[in-house]
Formats: structure tokens, sequence, C-alpha cells
């Protein structure tokens, strides 16, 4: 789980399937089996940073602040 929050190429749109995943996995009760975090916390703070590097790669010169929103 942790490679693909932390690939240089993932996209938003991938982030945003990861985290819908995660939902899915904690409803069916299989979080752990599928290898994500213990905590909510860290599920979300992986995919702000990944989404916050994303932003910054596609859009290098703009000095922009971005709101994500999940």
């Amino acid at each position: 789980v942790r490679a693909k929050f932390t690939n240089p190429d993932v996209t938003i749109e991938e982030i945003s399937s990861l985290v819908k995943k995660f939902i899915a996995d904690v409803a069916a009760n299989k979080w752990q089996e599928n290898g994500w975090p213990r905590t909510t916390y860290g599920v979300s703070k992986a995919a702000v940073i990944a989404i916050t590097r994303s932003l910054a790669r596609d859009h290098p010169v703009e000095k922009v602040r971005f709101a994500v929103v999940l």
C-alpha cells in the first residue's frame, strides 16, 4: 500500500481510488489483511501528501493554493 501512495507518477484519480478502496476494506473488515495502516489518520495523511506531490508535479510553475476534496 505504501508503494502505491509514494509512487512518483501516481495520479489524483489513483489516489482517490486508493482511498475508496480503504473505505470499502474497512467496511468489510478486511483492512488489516489487505495491508492498510492501523489508523485512518495514517491513510488520510498519506493521501494528502500524495495529492500534494501530484499537484506540484503537474503544476510546477504555478504558485497556487489548492483545496483538496476527495
